[in-house]
């Protein structure tokens, strides 16, 4: 544990004492020279910060009465994106940010296929809902020792203490199938494991919300909406077999009817979508991996955040003072804008 406290406090600490290019080395009357190397400095640290924050695991957070809608069992929140977690499905809070977010490591950049917000501020929701499943409570797995608090308004409405954990599972989603959402550094990932027996056609995924679904040629399907888009690359299937994974071939299929209601003032029709795949062995359990270009992390909220100061107890605790200006992590009240 003190390794991953200690990458979390080397991270901090870059990001706070070399945010600004020239605030640590530059002094009034320097030389250009000077000038361009304190720039490459920072950027160094800057990159390095951006590795470390990388590595800070992903916290799905327990709702224990701090986000205004009960049926949230857990959450993550980010920089301009909030993950929640409900019966009916999960919702993406995205909201629009001037530039790209600083803090993924340089291993999980957006890809091109994640575009920016074109409004700060403005705030977007979408939800994947399970077509024809039944209707499962998340449950969280592999607890993490890290404890959420917030210390917000009279003192009876804190929370603290609040534990996280490295998965949310859906059990039997589908007769016979599980769906279990992660995180890999700041990208949030989703497995369907498919049971011995169980039948991967029961499987429908549809985002209700978004302005567009589309198949790219190469496979991948976008979200679209006006704040960013939601990417999922071309889904990754296969088995284990004697101790060695055997991929299945597989590709996205879009489902011929939409999902019905137009959701905002710009808002479109759903599309749902579900796998085709290729042979493989029905005595065996089958792993769906669809990799998912959402990037939500721990550091920052929606708004403008800063750092001043930091330290460290004998503990080895770190205590980062600063400024929030991102708004509190509200569940949408609608889809779309």
């Amino acid at each position: 544990m003190r390794t991953n406290i200690n990458i979390y406090i080397a991270a901090v600490t870059a990001v706070i004492l070399f945010g600004s290019p020239l605030r640590a080395e530059i002094k009034e009357g320097g030389s250009n020279l000077r000038l361009a190397t304190s720039a490459a400095k920072a950027e160094t640290h800057t990159q390095t910060a951006q590795v470390a924050l990388g590595q800070v695991p992903l916290y799905f957070i327990e709702n224990r009465g701090q986000i205004n809608n009960p049926n949230v069992s857990y959450y993550v929140t980010g920089k301009g994106t909030t993950v929640y977690f409900t019966p009916e499905g999960v919702t993406f809070a995205l909201t629009g940010m001037d530039a790209p977010s600083p803090l993924p490591s340089p291993t999980l950049l957006p890809s091109p296929l994640v575009g920016e917000g074109r409004v700060r501020g403005e705030r977007w929701a979408v939800r994947l809902e399970f077509i024809g499943a039944n209707k499962v409570t998340p449950l969280a797995q592999s607890p993490l020792p890290a404890k959420i608090s917030y210390f917000t308004g009279p003192k009876d409405q804190w929370k603290s203490g609040l534990p996280t954990f490295g998965k949310v599972v859906y059990s039997n989603l589908w007769p016979g199938i599980d769906m279990v959402f992660y995180g890999k550094g700041a990208q949030l990932e989703y497995d369907v494991i498919v049971r011995p027996g169980a039948n991967p056609a029961k499987v429908q995924l549809a985002y209700r919300g978004a302005e567009s679904v589309r198949l790219t040629e190469e496979g991948v399907l976008h979200v679209i909406t006006p704040v960013r888009t939601i990417g999922e690359g071309k889904p990754y299937v296969y088995q284990e077999v004697d101790g060695k994974r055997v991929e299945v071939a597989s590709a996205y299929s879009l489902l011929p009817r939409p999902l019905g209601e137009r959701v905002g003032v710009r808002g479109n029709e759903s599309v749902a979508y579900g796998f085709d795949l290729g042979a493989y062995d029905k005595s065996k359990s089958l792993i769906l991996d669809p990799p998912v270009f959402v990037y939500v992390g721990y550091i920052g909220g929606s708004g403008v955040d800063y750092g001043f100061d930091i330290a460290v107890d004998s503990t080895g605790a770190a205590y980062v003072t600063g400024q929030a200006g991102s708004p509190a992590t509200n569940f949408p009240v609608n889809l779309g804008p």
